[in-house]
């Protein structure tokens, strides 16, 4: 009785939730008749109108969301293309969220006209690729979410009209290399994630124009070597993730310009030797140097970070350490 029970209660839980996907599908957002969840919300003393169709099943967005809108949710649907004048009229969307779908690819107009959008996100979907221009109209942009797609390669201009971006997320992608000019425009980015890719090396001005970026996720990539001047103009970062690569060394005067770095990762990578001056010029907080193949370290190698508050050298081959190796030390409280 009780299976038999069960086996209709998800009989039924199917039935409601297929119907509810097949009325989404062209159906109006609002309205009476609307299955979407359409409201007004006060947001630091602005109001501003929200439609929110995400969790209902939709394989197409539905249909007369109302141009007025500020912020739109189409996110955890079942979304596999996005018909291309969808958006024109929306001239006042400021948020818009497209994560977990199948999108596999998005038309070159897809978000043309909405010059006031400020946030994007494109997350957990099947993206290969993008059109070179299909952000050209996005100039108020300051967050955009690309990570945990499939993008294997992205346009030189891809990012050029983005002059005001913030964040921009385009981890747990399958890029194997990136345009030496693609941030070129990007002077007000503060955080970038181009973590867990493929990458195995990049240009050695890829980073010369992100003069304010405080924080550089490079991690769980294939990089090999590193060019020695990658890191010169970013003189405002604060924290830096290079761990889980596959680089066996470091060029000495990598990290000599990050005066302001406070977190650094060098951990679980094939590191074998440092140089004595790694971090000569730096003064961080943390220091992770884990999971490497450490045999030995130079007397001097830590010698100007009187600041260092973590320093872990766990799991490497060190078997003797030289005698004041850790004198300069004098605020560390974690080792």
């Amino acid at each position: 009785m009780l299976a038999s029970r069960v086996t209709t209660l998800t009989w039924l839980c199917v039935i409601f939730y297929s119907r509810v996907a097949l009325l989404a599908n062209g159906q109006d957002a609002c309205g009476d008749q609307g299955i979407c969840k359409c409201y007004f919300k006060e947001e630091e003393a602005i109001l501003v109108f929200v439609v929110d169709c995400s969790s209902l099943g939709l394989t197409l967005p539905p249909s007369n969301v109302p141009p007025k809108t500020d912020k739109l949710f189409l996110s955890y649907n079942n979304l596999t293309a996005l018909p291309e004048p969808l958006f024109s009229d929306m001239i006042s969307l400021q948020h818009l969220y497209l994560d977990s779908n199948k999108l596999g690819s998005l038309p070159m107009h897809t978000f043309s006209n909405l010059a006031n959008l400020e946030q994007l996100n494109l997350r957990e979907n099947i993206l290969t690729e993008l059109p070179d221009h299909i952000f050209s109209d996005l100039t108020s942009l300051q967050y955009l979410s690309l990570d945990s797609n499939n993008i294997e390669g992205l346009p030189e201009n891809i990012f050029a009209s983005q002059t005001g971006i913030f964040e921009l997320n385009m981890s747990n992608n399958k890029l194997a290399s990136l345009p030496g000019n693609i941030f070129f425009n990007q002077t007000k980015l503060l955080t970038l994630w181009l973590n867990s890719n493929n990458l195995m090396t990049l240009p050695a001005d890829i980073f010369s124009r992100l003069i304010n970026l405080h924080i550089l996720y490079l991690s769980a990539n294939k990089f090999t070597s590193l060019p020695v001047n990658m890191f010169t103009n970013l003189k405002n970062l604060m924290m830096l993730y290079l761990d889980r690569n596959s680089l066996t060394t470091l060029p000495e005067q990598i990290f000599s310009n990050l005066t302001n770095l406070y977190i650094l990762s060098i951990a679980q990578m094939n590191l074998t030797y440092l140089p004595g001056e790694m971090f000569s010029g730096i003064y961080v907080l943390y220091l992770s140097m884990s999971n490497n193949k450490l045999a030995s370290l130079p007397g001097n190698i830590f010698f100007n970070q009187t600041k260092l508050l973590t320093l872990d050298l766990s799991f490497n081959y060190l078997t003797v350490l030289p005698d004041q190796i850790f004198a300069a030390l004098s605020a560390l409280n974690t080792l």
